[in-house]
Formats: structure tokens, sequence, C-alpha cells
């Protein structure tokens, strides 16, 4: 599939561009890197954990479409035009570097709930997230295809790696699913809840999760 479209006819006006930083100096690379798409800047400086701050900027998304940017991508204006082409092609969730560069539009979260807060700190949020698209047959996409730059995190993964460990159980052809989700009480202002996804055996192209993962697993 090609995503050589003319940018200047390609459609952002239902679209939200968020770059998620600590330290507002680390945004403008991002924010110059996406031009000439505009993009706004979500000041987290402290926040109990990753999620937490995901959750607040997709309620402060005003659309539909939703891109979350962390301060360590340099993603092209192309870039946001494919990952875009993806979820209008029946993808319920594409990053195109994992949780660092990834979008959805709200009706995902109407249908799987907001990220789970109980992830104290960073890590492991993601796998469970993408878990739960899976556990819902909805399709999600994700590669390493935008430019990143690695440094270290600033999120302690000690907690979130004993919960994961406690809400999911698994082996090599099943996953069980011990904790129920928490609720929430975010106002999540979407607009289109009628949207039809690929089914789940057409996801993902990488890690965490390979075609075969995804064709072959269980959930109980």
């Amino acid at each position: 599939m090609l995503y050589n479209i003319q940018m200047n006819v390609f459609d952002l006006s239902n679209v939200s561009i968020i770059i998620i930083t600590h330290d507002l100096e680390l945004a403008e690379p991002v924010k110059l890197s996406l031009l000439p798409f505009s993009s706004e800047v979500f000041y987290a400086p402290k926040y109990p954990s990753f999620s937490k701050v995901v959750n607040e900027a997709i309620c402060k998304a005003t659309n539909d479409t939703v891109i979350i940017c962390s301060y360590k991508v340099r993603p092209k204006p192309q870039d946001v035009i494919r990952l875009i082409s993806l979820l209008n092609d029946g993808f319920g969730f594409v990053g195109l570097y994992r949780f660092a560069f990834f979008g959805f539009k709200k009706d995902l979260v109407n249908r799987i709930g907001f990220f789970d807060e109980r992830f104290v700190g960073g890590g492991y949020e993601d796998c469970d997230y993408l878990r739960r698209i899976v556990e819902a047959n909805i399709a999600c996409y994700d590669d390493e295809s935008v430019e990143y730059i690695h440094v270290p995190s600033t999120w302690d993964y000690t907690l979130s790696k004993i919960f994961f460990e406690q809400k999911w159980k698994h082996d090599d052809n099943t996953i069980k699913r011990m904790v129920p989700e928490e609720k929430y009480e975010y106002k999540l202002n979407c607009k289109n809840t009628n949207i039809s996804y690929k089914d789940r055996t057409y996801s993902c192209s990488s890690y965490p999760w390979s075609q075969n993962f995804c064709r072959k697993i269980q959930f109980l």
C-alpha cells in the first residue's frame, strides 16, 4: 500500500497530535519534525504513572483520532499519514514505534476502556493494552519504523511488572485474565462510535506480538 498522499490535501481536521513530555524543551524537536502538521504539548512533570498521563491526554484531545508522541521520537509528516491511513484501513491501534508514537480512534477507548492506572510508574501498561485489544478481537499494528532517540526511561518498572503478572496468566497457548478492568470517571468526547475494525487475525507486524501469536493464542 502506498502512502504518498499529497500533504496539502490530507485532512487532519479530526486528528489531535499530542506530545507528552516532562520537559517542555524536549518537545520542540518533535514539533519541528511534524511540521507542517500542527501538534500540542501535554506537560506532565509529576504523574504517578504513564497510564494516567495518556488517559488525561486522551481526554484533552478535542478530536476523535488521537496520536500520542513521546519526546523521544522524530516522526515525519508521512509517518502521520501512514498511521492515519492504517487506522482508516480498520486497525484499532497503530504504533509506528510501539507506544512512543501511536494512534487510535476514541471509539477504541469506548470499547475496551482507558489505560490501567494500577500500573504504577511505567512499563507493561503497553503490553496490557495490546492484550486487551486482541482480547476484544480488534486488529492492531505495531512496528519500529519511526526514528527513535534511545535515552534511559524516567519511569520505574518494578511495581508495574508485579501487577502485570498478577493480572494475566499465560502459557504457550492461552492467556487467562485474572483481574477485571477498573472504571474511571474521565469524560471522553467521542463523536463516532460506529467504527468497523479488522479482525485480530490481520494484526500486528512485530514486537511484542507476532502474527503467529495473534492467530493461535486463546483468551480464557
